[in-house]
């Protein structure tokens, strides 16, 4: 990667990324994508789904007389499953418990209180859903073997498909087997693309979901499949940070500092292994960045833009924001200030070619159209489906009126002032194990992090104005443009609308390690800094992965009462 003439506040000729810039960012990004994919789901689960379309019985044999304590069901569709459970232990029928549920691939359990029974019928009335396995939990909490299932009344005989993939169970269910957040929300809609239904997600923009139909298509479907996207495009944010924080500081010491601090950070560690859109988008968002700080920073010495470059950005922007429309925030940033440098040039006469500034303004003027293209290209997948022009329209506005008009509370929802003082993560999934153990998953930001980093931003803003500094004054400018629209927005918010911000916060923090790396002192503070940020990633990784641990040390790590794991 060749990129020449950056060169008034120290001139980078040649490469700017060598072959030692190469060999640790394949070292620091392969070391986040082994981390990330360690224990990410099963990539296989039961798939073969039943359904009963009328009232009728199931039937299911344990072959023994056992004390049975619950039945775990994992429903396929999100339509409703609604059956009572009868067991048999004195030779009449007894009702026990009604299951009534609906989830997309999710396990959902009905306790029977260690009724002892061999049979067990499941009446189903008004059940409109499809049931991929079933199974029944013994008195020691044992997963038990069923001997047959057969089919009672009006009920299919296709029935069998309730027990055919008993090997594939994860018991007790966790993340690693079913979807949790909103992953019922993605993955149901990348399903539905790649089966050519209506989307049943259409709040966002198309983009996202078909990364993670690709990941589906390609690697099956299972939480493997749909989660491996997300992980293998975190990743890549590792080395985008990199190249960014190179071209903005010229030193490979501070790239190496932005790209570590953004893998040891734990909102893009668990974004990055969730299947939602959040990663795609930060992921587009970073990237534009790259190519949009060196068009500001060439328009700052050439008085006009480069037109490939500013191209670029512009078109990695579209890609964020055809995944999730607050991408349109830190654009709006950067343009505003390239801009204002052109008005400038344009008032003060310091560049003589006023045809350069008349041609930088045509520049974003096709960009942005552009822009607008790639975005309505995102929505052919929505056209096959047996839509037109017309319906891709109408969806802007309704996807407008959702947002603008959504008065739905959430328990975890957190304003945006609070996001940097992690006062209110967001607790994404719990299951409850047997022996006091637990797998729990939350989103918050790594404290060492998040909480120096409006602090440092401080510094960065007082540098900028002290020092007139190009590069502090864009990383404030983009921080605030993507930070304070927030303000103004009545929905309900959560913690991980942060996570465009967070790659800003670490670009400030790593302009003040890199200025204090040349001093001794400077060197140990970074260092213990550092260490600080490794340690923390290493204390919080069961929390924000969804390890196994005891209950207790789930526990230990609550600090303070809003934090809910």
């Amino acid at each position: 990667m060749r990129i020449k003439g950056l060169g008034s506040e120290g001139v980078i000729t040649g490469r700017l990324i060598k072959k030692k810039d190469l060999l640790l960012m394949f070292i620091l990004t392969a070391a986040f994508f082994s981390v990330a994919l360690y224990d990410l789901g099963y990539s296989r689960t039961p798939t073969s789904g039943w359904g009963s379309s009328s009232d009728g019985e199931v039937y299911f044999d344990l072959g023994s007389y056992k004390r049975v304590e619950a039945i775990y069901v994992l429903l396929a569709d999100a339509k409703p499953v609604s059956f009572d459970v009868f067991t048999n232990g004195s030779g009449s029928w007894v009702n026990q418990k009604t299951f009534h549920e609906s989830y997309y691939y999710k396990w959902k359990k009905l306790d029977l209180a260690g009724v002892y029974t061999r049979f067990i019928k499941l009446h189903f009335h008004n059940s409109l859903g499809v049931i991929d396995e079933v199974y029944f939990v013994g008195g020691n909490g044992e997963k038990l073997h069923i001997e047959k299932v057969w089919a009672g009344g009006t009920v299919r005989n296709e029935v069998g498909k309730l027990i055919d993939e008993q090997e594939l169970i994860e018991h007790p269910p966790t993340y690693r087997s079913h979807t949790y957040f909103d992953e019922i929300y993605y993955v149901r809609t990348a399903e539905n693309y790649l089966n050519r239904e209506e989307p049943y997600e259409w709040t966002h923009p198309p983009l996202g979901k078909f990364f993670i139909a690709l990941s589906i298509l390609f690697l099956g479907f299972s939480p493997f499949g749909w989660r491996f996207a997300g992980v293998m495009v975190a990743s890549l944010m590792i080395p985008a940070i990199y190249v960014l924080a190179k071209a903005m500081f010229h030193r490979r010491v501070a790239a190496f500092f932005s790209a570590s601090l953004l893998s040891l950070d734990f909102l893009h560690f668990t974004m990055g292994r969730i299947a939602t859109v959040d990663t795609f988008t930060v992921f587009f968002i970073l990237t534009s960045y790259i190519f949009l700080f060196i068009s500001y920073r060439r328009l700052i010495e050439r008085g006009r833009l480069d037109w490939r470059i500013f191209l670029a950005g512009a078109v990695t922007f579209s890609l964020a924001f055809s995944t999730k429309w607050y991408a349109l925030y830190g654009f709006m940033g950067q343009l505003t200030l390239i801009l204002a440098i052109l008005l400038w040039n344009l008032k003060s006469s310091r560049f003589e070619c006023k045809g350069c500034i008349i041609k930088s303004l045509m520049i974003i003027l096709f960009s942005v159209a552009l822009t607008v293209l790639v975005y309505f290209c995102s929505f052919i997948p929505y056209m096959m489906v047996g839509h037109s022009l017309q319906d891709v329209i109408a969806r802007q506005w309704r996807m407008y009126y959702y947002h603008s008009t959504l008065k739905a509370t959430h328990p975890f929802s957190s304003p945006w002032w609070s996001w940097p003082l992690i006062t209110r993560p967001v607790w994404l999934d719990v299951q409850y194990l047997p022996n006091g153990m637990v797998s729990t998953i939350v989103a918050m930001g790594n404290p060492v992090i998040w909480w120096m980093g409006l602090p440092f931003l401080t510094v960065t803003a007082l540098k900028a104005i002290k020092h007139q500094d190009k590069t502090s004054l864009y990383i404030v400018w983009l921080f605030l443009f993507q930070w304070i629209p927030y303000a103004f927005i009545s929905r309900c918010l959560f913690i991980y609308h942060f996570y465009m911000n967070v790659p800003v916060i670490i670009l400030s923090i790593t302009e003040f390690l890199k200025d204090s790396w040349d001093s001794k002192w400077g060197k140990a503070f970074t260092l213990a800094y550092l260490l600080l940020v490794v340690l923390l990633f290493v204390l919080f990784y069961p929390v924000i992965s969804g390890m196994r641990i005891s209950y207790a040390y789930k526990e230990a790590l609550r600090w303070f009462g809003s934090w809910l794991f």
